[in-house]
């Protein structure tokens, strides 16, 4: 059976929150095998690979390629000389662990917490808006479409495909952009933005929002044209396609509301060809795939 990706929904794959142990003294023991998991540097549950120092102390992989020594005993971590826990690597998916997001109740083992984890709605995060509109919000992904609805609803849109207008485009020579997209319960911020005093480039991209989606992937479309809906007598098209970026911020402290870097950039000049009067139209559409994409630009 086909799946429709633009409508498929990575949670289905996640498995309902297991009955597991089953006795209390299970309960006791896992709790005590838990705590060999967890990272000194970042107390997080351990994933594979679970690295180790010459002395079997434990750590995460992100935290042993950011650290020169073991963070237990000062031991010099030698990064050409890998050395695996495979002992704590192959009992890791027998071992249930809680989600690591506070607040969530989500118990399980193996890929089904790995899974959960990229698509839990208590991952907490800032207002992708924040920058533009100086909004401080903060909280779980769970509840950001509700405070984007109610608090930046001009610049939220709830469709996959939509026509906007940048108006006044030609009459400015510094512009910025920022909106968001919920698709399928998915959040992307789409931003743009030119600044004729420094360079002749129109920088366009768009970054989903959240933990991050490790099944699918996405693509946004920028279309520029005289006038939408397209005719076919339309003698001039420019269409531009990139891979959305994929969120790679920690939670609170880090920037997510900063522009990011683009994806794709078009001159000024191009683009004032395609105004009708002052004003610039332009169609973009969030496509789901199952790969990654390049950018491509075709003219017609």
């Amino acid at each position: 059976m086909a799946i429709n990706m633009n409508t498929f929904d990575v949670r289905r794959l996640i498995p309902p929150k297991v009955a597991y142990p089953l006795t209390e003294n299970d309960s006791r023991l896992e709790r005590h095998i838990s705590k060999e998991f967890e990272c000194p540097v970042c107390f997080n549950y351990i994933i594979p690979p679970i690295m180790m120092c010459i002395n079997s102390h434990v750590i995460c992989f992100d935290c042993w390629r950011r650290c020169i020594s073991c963070p237990t005993c000062r031991y010099t971590l030698v990064k050409k000389s890998i050395t695996r826990a495979w002992a704590l690597e192959r009992i890791h998916s027998l071992i249930a662990f809680p989600c690591k997001w506070e607040g969530c109740p989500y118990i399980a083992s193996g890929p089904g917490r790995i899974l959960h984890v990229n698509a839990c709605r208590f991952y907490p995060t800032t207002c992708p808006l924040g920058n533009s509109y100086e909004c401080s919000w903060k909280g779980i992904i769970g509840s950001l479409p509700e405070h984007l609805l109610q608090r930046h609803q001009k610049n939220v849109f709830l469709k996959s495909g939509i026509t906007l207008r940048a108006a006044s485009f030609t009459c400015s020579e510094k512009q910025e952009y920022t909106m968001v997209f919920i698709v399928n319960e998915n959040i992307f911020k789409f931003y743009w933005s030119y600044n004729l005093q420094i360079s002749t480039k129109v920088k366009f991209g768009m970054m989903f929002i959240g933990n991050g989606n490790r099944i699918l992937s996405h693509t946004f479309t920028v279309i520029f044209a005289k006038q939408f809906p397209i005719s076919q007598n339309c003698r001039k098209l420019k269409v531009m396609k990139s891979r959305v970026k994929r969120s790679e911020f920690e939670p609170f402290d880090a920037p997510q509301n900063s522009a990011g870097s683009p994806s794709f950039d078009v001159e000024y000049e191009e683009l004032v060809s395609f105004c009708q009067g002052n004003h610039l139209d332009y169609q973009v559409i969030i496509e789901a795939s199952s790969f990654e994409h390049t950018t491509s630009c075709n003219v017609i």
